[in-house]
């Protein structure tokens, strides 16, 4: 899957259970198959397979989901290898960028970076400034 940002393209790596959305790039790095990861939340929580890669492309039926979607999302960097920028998308508009957010080890003392979202996308600390990615862009997602 493709996620496009500015007229850049990133390979993107998609996680959509509860568990896939705990892990993250906790202890991950990119590679030649991606270089973001998007975090598609499901509709119910206790419904894992609500979402898949087949439902974020195109006209979403945003109305139709429920409250895990369009929520205040928080995020930290426990056990991250690598800074991060964190992109809050709502509506396919980028609504909250997090610039180069640092790893951290002990639970208790890592920063959590929140946002309002339908998705999250996390790419490599340093590229929304390099590619002039901000609040206000369209995101679009292709196979």
């Amino acid at each position: 899957m493709h996620t496009i940002i500015n007229n850049h393209i990133f390979r993107t790596k998609i996680v959509n259970t509860p568990e896939k959305i705990q892990q993250g790039m906790m202890g991950a790095i990119f590679d030649e198959t991606f270089d973001s990861m998007l975090f598609v939340f499901p509709k119910k929580m206790e419904d894992p397979q609500a979402y898949n890669e087949s439902n974020i492309y195109g006209d979403m039926q945003y109305e139709s989901v429920t409250k895990e979607r369009n929520k205040y999302h928080c995020f930290w960097m426990k056990n991250c290898i690598i800074p991060l920028d964190m992109i809050f998308i709502k509506n396919n508009i980028i609504q909250e960028v997090h610039h180069s957010c640092e790893p951290c080890l002990i639970e208790n003392n890592c920063k959590s970076y929140c946002g309002f979202a339908d998705y999250v996308l996390e790419v490599a600390g340093g590229t929304c400034k390099n590619y002039g990615i901000g609040i206000g862009n369209i995101v679009t997602f292709r196979k």
